[in-house]
């Protein structure tokens, strides 16, 4: 996922705070139906059963327009009205059951600079596309149906047409955006991160490459309450610019994380002005005996602006979260 600096500071006015589980499986490891991830998404790859209709059944009409569709019974929920003054509701679904079938055709139906909060309520199912919500659609809130759910998925890379900035399969540039349950509290960004070839000691990937160019750009990335598994290895984070700021905090490490655990990419000069640091977490990856010299185990006091909505100005945007969709 890809969010500009803009977006940052206006939706956040700091960083980003995730509550979520991160999973790194090799390309090959991702599509096989015997993963954490991939096992759980991949009957939503098959095809939907074929359902014979009645002559009656055929002439029956879904509440939202569409022919009767057995796979359409449950979905969509029964919506509050689907138009108040502080929020519209956006469905998808992949077998037709509301008004879109892609997630991007809903982001281009929401009315440019709304004030309203702009629900796009997401069936289960995998999303094989490629999604941009531009700053011109403040205020969206993606719902899916679960992390294990829903999930928006393409397979763009620094090598595609148009470079490393644009290769996201969800870019975000749009302030005040909200992901509930789905894969991209209950989040799940999941990403390819290259194993440590047999016999070569070879890192390529890491969890987060923030680029915050000075000290005075009041961004970086909190990760709390979180989860890091996979395939391979991997630095939790690399100094993409001079002051890439990152934290973990509460977070269970799997061994995939390596023994440095961060990354200055080749300029020592970075090591001086990054800010990476790592506060009660645990599993076999939080090991810190091993860890670069620059990299900080926080104490009490230097943690607490980042283990809270307030570091991304969440009183101003946030709702208390709450299941319902009329909080969303």
């Amino acid at each position: 996922m890809q969010m500009s600096a803009k977006t940052i500071v206006a939706a956040a006015a700091a960083a980003f705070l995730f509550y979520t589980h991160l999973y790194f499986p090799t390309a090959a490891h991702l599509y096989s139906s015997t993963t954490p991830l991939a096992g759980t998404l991949f009957d939503l790859t098959m095809p939907p059963p074929l359902y014979p209709l009645s002559a009656d059944s055929t002439s029956i009409h879904h509440q939202y327009g569409c022919r009767y569709n057995p796979l359409c019974d449950d979905f969509p929920p029964d919506f509050p009205p689907a138009d108040t003054p502080a929020l519209s509701i956006f469905c998808v679904d992949p077998n037709g059951c509301c008004d879109f079938t892609t997630v991007q055709a809903a982001v281009n139906a929401v009315p440019n600079h709304s004030s309203k909060r702009n629900v796009v309520w997401i069936n289960r199912g995998i999303y094989f596309e490629k999604v941009t919500v531009p700053a011109s659609k403040p205020n969206i809130t993606f719902q899916g149906q679960g992390f294990h759910l829903t999930a928006i998925a393409w397979n763009d890379t620094a090598k595609s047409a148009n470079g490393t900035f644009y290769s996201a399969s969800v870019s975000v540039f749009a302030s005040g955006f909200i992901g509930k349950n789905i894969s991209f509290i209950n989040c799940r960004l999941i990403s390819i991160a290259d194993p440590v070839p047999s016999g070569q000691r070879s890192i390529t990937g890491s969890v987060t490459a923030h680029a915050r160019e000075s000290e005075d750009d009041n961004t970086g990335y909190s990760f709390v309450n979180c989860s890091i598994g996979g395939t391979g290895s991997i630095w939790l984070g690399r100094a993409w610019r001079p002051y890439s700021r990152v934290i973990f905090a509460y977070t269970s490490m799997s061994d995939i994380i390596a023994s440095e655990g961060w990354n200055d990419w080749n300029d020592q000069t970075r090591d001086q002005t990054v800010f990476y640091g790592e506060y009660k977490c645990t599993g076999d990856g939080a090991n810190l005996a091993d860890r670069v010299p620059y990299a900080q185990k926080l104490s009490d006091v230097q943690v607490l602006p980042y283990l809270n909505t307030s570091f991304i100005d969440g009183d101003q945007w946030l709702k208390p979260y709450c299941d319902s969709l009329i909080s969303a």
